[in-house]
């Protein structure tokens, strides 16, 4: 069974659990209000629930993917600190946050000096996330891509197969918070067109690389 930790269960942070639970992943959760993990865990079979991050990252198994879903700045670089002293090299760090470029710049820099792999994915969904699934706009090394494609298309937490995701949509490294700002507005086009907040998102990503 696919297994994933996640730290933050707010509106957004929790459907993406229950999403993940529902498609057949284990998800290992972690919330600074342990109560909300609980609750969590007594509705989805599929979460398991942890009162602290040293505890969440000894039940995954190496090498772990841990995806953060809390608030940019502050909350976020506290997570990393803490947890980049638990995982171990191979491992995968993933923030969720919509947050600024040069902190995810800095952030992959800090975890390679360990050896911690880093993603940044901008997350766009809202509460239809939950059943529609979500706008994930992943940048990593392609190695890295690879290893959270199941998580990604196949669990689903996105609406499409990754295999249909054209391919200047997948961005650098710490690129993919910028197109995540602006698709807060485009967001609510995926109630009336869903092909259409792709074809946008594909030509921001166009204009982003250059």
């Amino acid at each position: 069974m696919l297994e994933i930790g996640l730290y933050g269960l707010g509106r957004m942070g929790g459907n993406m659990a229950r999403r993940l639970a529902r498609g057949g992943v284990k998800v290992h959760a972690l919330n600074r209000s342990f109560e909300v993990a609980v609750k969590l865990a007594g509705e989805e079979a599929n979460v398991v629930a942890y009162r602290v991050a040293r505890d969440m990252v000894a039940g995954l198994a190496a090498p772990r993917v841990v995806w953060l879903m809390l608030p940019a700045g502050e909350a976020t670089d506290s997570a990393i600190k803490e947890l980049s002293g638990l995982l171990v090299p191979g491992d995968l760090l993933v923030d969720g946050a919509n947050g600024f470029y040069q902190d995810a710049m800095r952030r992959a820099g800090e975890l390679e000096d360990a050896g911690i792999r880093f993603a940044d994915v901008g997350v766009s969904g809202g509460i239809w996330g939950l059943a529609n699934g979500y706008c994930l706009m992943a940048g990593s090394a392609d190695l890295d891509i690879a290893r959270l494609v199941p998580f990604l298309s196949d669990a689903p937490l996105a609406p499409i197969e990754w295999s249909e995701v054209p391919a200047e949509v997948i961005l650098p490294q710490w690129r993919t918070h910028q197109p995540k700002i602006a698709g807060t507005v485009v967001e609510p086009l995926l109630q009336i067109a869903p092909s259409m907040p792709l074809a946008i998102i594909s030509l921001m990503a166009s204009c982003i690389r250059k």
